[in-house]
């Protein structure tokens, strides 16, 4: 009896042994597709990511593509939809976010705003450069007087005259071209004195020749 007893001892305690067994294999099995479900759950759905709020430390989801952004972690449902919480549970995270894109494209329109100012700028002084140098060559052009003409300073008064020797002709205003290609110069008599002493000056040379 007593074998017979330890038999069905022995017996019994292989039955547990290898039902222990099983349940530790199959609870390793179990743990495994665990984990690798867990390492699949780990993924975000496409167009998803994460970050952390620097004003409260805490993980927070967003999409730029959809501008959503939540606290709540976005998982793919079982129709393939993206299971993502509504924009307004973190209404102060998505205004944030949506601030700083808004400051970006700010950023973006001022830098754009200010190369066109900079191009503007740089044509209105290629312009004045342009027009200076223009009033420069005229200017140059209008200092020549016409042919036949000098200007010298009287002695007498310190004052610049204007006198022509082929005509006898001396004055106290500049002459100019007039539009038809003449020589618009002041009368003779409105300096005789000076055309008195340029024409006693002609004449000394004449004779002293």
């Amino acid at each position: 009896n007593v074998e017979d007893e330890a038999a069905g001892a022995v017996e019994t305690v292989e039955e547990v042994q290898g039902d222990t067994d099983d349940a530790v294999n199959s609870a390793l099995v179990v743990e495994n597709e665990s984990a690798d479900s867990g390492s699949a759950s780990d993924a975000l759905p496409d167009g998803w990511a994460k970050d952390t709020d620097p004003s409260s430390g805490n993980v927070y989801y967003y999409n730029h593509a959809t501008g959503v952004t939540q606290w709540e972690r976005p998982v793919v449902a079982k129709d393939g939809t993206v299971d993502a919480a509504a924009e307004d549970q973190t209404p102060a995270l998505a205004d944030d976010i949506a601030d700083v894109d808004n400051v970006e494209d700010e950023a973006a329109g001022a830098v754009e705003t200010v190369e066109e100012v900079q191009g503007d700028t740089d044509d209105a002084v290629n312009s004045a450069l342009v027009v200076e140098n223009e009033s420069a060559d005229s200017g140059s052009a209008s200092d020549a007087l016409p042919d036949g003409w000098a200007k010298d300073t009287d002695p007498s008064s310190g004052n610049v005259y204007y006198y022509n020797h082929a005509t006898g002709v001396t004055q106290w205003e500049r002459p100019v071209v007039a539009k038809d290609g003449t020589v618009d110069a002041a009368a003779e008599d409105q300096t005789p004195a000076l055309a008195d002493d340029i024409a006693d000056v002609d004449n000394v040379e004449d004779e002293a020749a």
